[in-house]
């Protein structure tokens, strides 16, 4: 190839895959306080589905919306971008990832969260730095 074909195709390249790297790199957790600020956090009634369970996530990263809490920060620049879940024995630690609207189908509320088959129980779930969001039983 050509010094000129090569520097085309690697620009093309580069140009094509820009917005996901730059979605990937933006990416940031929400502290408890975050949290907080945007007006709180808590969750819904886990559904039952053929994939297993999903944990309904209610929380508005803009805050725009009172959840558990007044909201006293205000941002248009975020998005949710996923909850991360992490399991240990019956509790369920959650954390939110935001990052600056780049795709038209991104909203600033959260989703729920699948957790999977999960065993009959009593069930825990706290933010991933401790603190206590609610308890659901299956």
């Amino acid at each position: 190839m050509r010094t000129w074909t090569k520097i085309i195709v690697v620009s093309i390249v580069l140009l094509l895959t820009a917005p996901f790297a730059f979605d990937i790199i933006t990416v940031s957790s929400l502290t408890w306080a975050d949290i907080q600020r945007y007006g709180g956090l808590k969750i819904g009634v886990p559904l039952d589905t053929d994939k297993g369970f999903y944990l309904p996530i209610i929380c508005n990263v803009s805050g725009t919306d009172s959840i558990t809490i007044r909201p006293t920060a205000i941002s248009s620049a975020n998005v949710c971008k996923r909850t991360k879940v992490q399991m240990k024995d019956n509790n369920i630690f959650i954390n939110v990832k935001v990052s600056m609207p780049f795709f038209d189908d991104e909203t600033c509320i959260c989703k729920a969260v699948r957790l999977g088959q999960m065993d009959h129980g009593h069930y825990k779930v706290f933010y991933d730095s401790g603190e206590y969001i609610g308890e659901f039983d299956i």
